[in-house]
């Protein structure tokens, strides 16, 4: 197994040697890690040991690379020691190298200090906090972009929870003529300064850290800001941390029961990612409950589980096995429906419609007689149960559809208000035709009205020339596209698709699928998952797809929704573009994660109850697996918006730096920038935050006579060499 093979590096000095030689590191350092279960070596690889991962590191023709052999972002590297009484100062990094950095340094030489890693920038998790509580935590996060933001993130997380926190910046431990050069990270003061030189540097900074540290009811606070380097914006490139989404694995642990035993089984048997088989098997979910299932997510609001996801896959690499073995019970229930109208449905309403023209007609005779009051009366009442009649007995000739896999916008209105309970499901393993469609393949426009108001389940009523009105009460869509890459990067350039509203309702992957060789022995479904599969999906549509009922109300533990609540107003907080929030400039579709949280809730929870689901509450474990879901997506999601953001940023840059060039000493004041050029100080902050060596922001003294102006200024350029 890979634990023990990575465990028995302890064993081998030969090998501690090696790693320690190049990572410059003691080889005490090493043998004690491995020993400790905390390091060791999988496949030729430097393995760093989770309580329930492994998490590989090795060079690969010259780049870095990074990657789970099993497990995720959802521990603390060497969180054991936490669990000692003694600690009461605990250091945690940013990356399972940093730490090992401070370890060679001697920081735990004291028996009351805990050095502790996080596997990457973004990754804080709120049930870290018990593990931190009365403790004081110094966060040595990189000295980027990403690393002060996940610094003031986590301190005021930890206010109130924590003894003290405060942020233990890399560049403190470095003099400012070796600051330069690219250095962010504690292993960069490791090696410009040695282990000797670096414990001293941490016996100076940590208790000055400390001391104006943020404690208990205090407001978050950051060590000073450090002198920025010299550059130019053509060298800002997206920085990823070192474990963002595209590394961190599908957490395919969160689906509950049979459905990850079905996920799991399809990944092997159709040799496809997790991601892949996770998301088919969350949409055939999604679509089984249809509208009979909700949860109560606040005040009035029920929110449902109809998910829109969008796995992007080449063509061959899979896609239409893994998707067609977990859709399987839901097309064979729609195609046993389907039947059943052909042999029974039809062929009576044909005889009821038959029977009520008849009877009309008779009834029309009739009324050309002569006729009392009463009988005029008795007649109209006939009349109308004859025409009645006739209209159910022509809503029941239409053919039933639970699903179809490319529409008109027409057709699917249509299908909704001929389908039980106005519900419907998209799904497709080659989306292709349905985006066609989407984008106006039949029209000049666009075409995604729909796809929005189904999604959010508000009332449509539609009027066309020539046709009886449309009017849904409450349509309920759920979307399962598979889709090729160059078909997501057409709808993500369509300014329609995101300003209506519709791509930020999507949960997007690219699964990264390739092709795979045929193995020797393929792996078959285990027949025991695949029947408890199909019972699963049956139960769920028999008691809330099919029913024509008011939907089930789940209602949530005090926990799980406390949990909700804060990561709503965790993102609220990070889309505030006053105070420079880093989601401002993709609001519109960060406005839709905690919703889409809520959804995954009502789906996992679907997942794990069936049947039973509307007596159970939701569990705050369920709404904990719902949230690192939607984290994982909303990673995704940012890591397919960068390019676009960027671009973005940069435009903002230089419309700024052609301002300030034409300005008085290349300075202008931050409420002249948001006043006259629609650029506001937390815009502007961001802007020099990104390129230091562009520009900065600086405070000018007025000696003492008045408010000090707050100005941004250009920097010069730097001289080729």
């Amino acid at each position: 197994m890979a634990w023990h093979e990575a465990r028995a590096l302890g064993e081998h000095e030969a090998q501690c040697a090696k790693i320690a030689k190049r990572r410059g590191w003691l080889v005490e350092t090493v043998r004690g890690l491995a020993l400790d279960g905390h390091l060791g070596l999988h496949e030729g690889k430097l393995a760093f040991l989770y309580g329930h991962g492994l998490k590989l590191r090795w060079q690969e023709k010259g780049e870095r690379r990074i990657s789970w052999a099993f497990g995720g972002n959802h521990e603390l590297w060497r969180a054991d020691r936490l669990a000692l009484p003694q600690v009461r100062r605990v250091i945690v990094c940013e990356g399972e190298t940093d730490a090992v950095c401070l370890l060679d340094a001697g920081l735990e030489s004291d028996a009351d200090v805990a050095v502790v890693a996080i596997p990457g920038a973004s990754c804080w998790r709120p049930e870290w906090h018990p593990l931190l509580h009365g403790r004081d935590v110094l966060v040595a996060t990189d000295a980027d972009e990403a690393g002060k933001k996940a610094a003031a993130r986590i301190t005021a997380a930890l206010a109130g929870v924590a003894a003290r926190v405060a942020r233990l910046h890399p560049l403190a431990l470095l003099p400012e003529d070796r600051r330069g050069g690219g250095a962010k990270d504690i292993g960069d003061a490791h090696e410009r300064r040695g282990r000797e030189e670096l414990r001293a540097a941490l016996a100076a900074a940590i208790p000055a850290a400390l001391d104006s540290a943020q404690v208990e009811g205090e407001e978050s606070t950051e060590s000073a800001e450090l002198p920025t380097m010299a550059g130019h914006s053509a060298d800002f490139a997206d920085y990823a941390p070192e474990d963002s989404a595209q590394d961190e694995p599908f957490p395919l642990d969160c689906l509950p029961g049979v459905a990850g035993e079905m996920a799991r089984q399809v990944v092997m048997a159709a040799l496809v990612p997790d991601v892949l088989a996770g998301m088919n098997v969350l949409g055939i979910v999604s679509a089984a409950i249809g509208p009979g299932l909700e949860v109560h997510s606040g005040g009035d609001r029920r929110t449902r589980g109809n998910l829109y996801l969008m796995p992007v896959a080449a063509s061959g690499t899979g896609k239409g096995q893994s998707h067609g073995a977990i859709a399987e019970p839901f097309q064979k229930r729609e195609a046993a429906r389907l039947e059943e109208w052909r042999q029974h449905d039809r062929p009576e309403a044909c005889a009821n419609k038959a029977i009520a023209e008849a009877r009309l007609a008779k009834l029309t005779t009739t009324a050309k007689g002569t006729l009392t009051a009463e009988q005029k009366a008795d007649l109209l009442r006939e009349l109308k149960e004859c025409h009645a009649e006739i209209e159910r007995a022509e809503r029941n000739l239409r053919e039933p559809a639970w699903s179809t896999e490319q529409a008109t916008k027409e057709a699917i209105e249509s299908l909704f208000a001929t389908s039980t309970r106005e519900t419907l499901a998209s799904l497709s393993d080659e989306a292709r035709g349905a985006v066609d469609v989407l984008m106006g393949r039949y029209r000049e426009s666009t075409d995604e009205s729909i796809f929005c108001q189904a999604y959010s389940g508000g009332p449509v009523k539609i009027h066309r020339k020539g046709s009886p009105p449309v009017v849904l009460a409450r349509p309920c869509l759920a979307l399962l596209w598979a889709l090729q890459p160059d078909k997501l990067r057409e709808l993500l350039e369509s300014p329609a698709m995101s300003d209506s509203g519709l791509m930020p309702r999507f949960l997007i992957a690219d699964t990264k699928a390739q092709p795979q060789k045929e193995p020797e022995e393929r792996h078959c479904i285990d027949e025991r998952v695949k029947t408890a599969w199909a019972a699963l999906i049956d139960d769920l549509l028999d008691t809330y797809h099919e029913p024509d009922a008011k939907a089930h109300t789940i209602q949530p533990e005090p926990e799980a929704a406390k949990m909700l609540r804060e990561y709503r107003n965790e993102i609220v907080d990070r889309m505030k573009s006053d105070t420079g929030g880093d989601l401002a400039d993709v609001s519109i579709y960060a406005a839709r994660w905690a919703e889409n949280a809520w959804r995954l809730c009502v789906v996992l929870h679907a997942a794990l109850h069936g049947e039973d689901a509307w007596r159970e509450n939701l569990a705050p474990d369920t709404a904990a697996k719902a949230l690192r879901l939607m984290r994982w997506f909303s990673e995704q999601q940012l890591r397919l918006l960068a390019a676009g953001r960027e671009d973005k940023l940069t435009k903002r840059l230089e419309k700024l730096r052609e301002l300030l060039a034409l300005k008085p000493e290349r300075q202008c004041n931050l409420s002249e920038l948001e006043r006259r050029h629609a650029l506001t100080p937390a815009e502007v902050q961001r802007l020099a935050a990104q390129f230091p060596g562009v520009l900065v922001i600086e405070k000018l003294s007025t000696g003492g006579s008045g408010r000090p102006p707050v100005v941004a200024r250009l920097l010069p350029e730097p001289k080729p060499r």
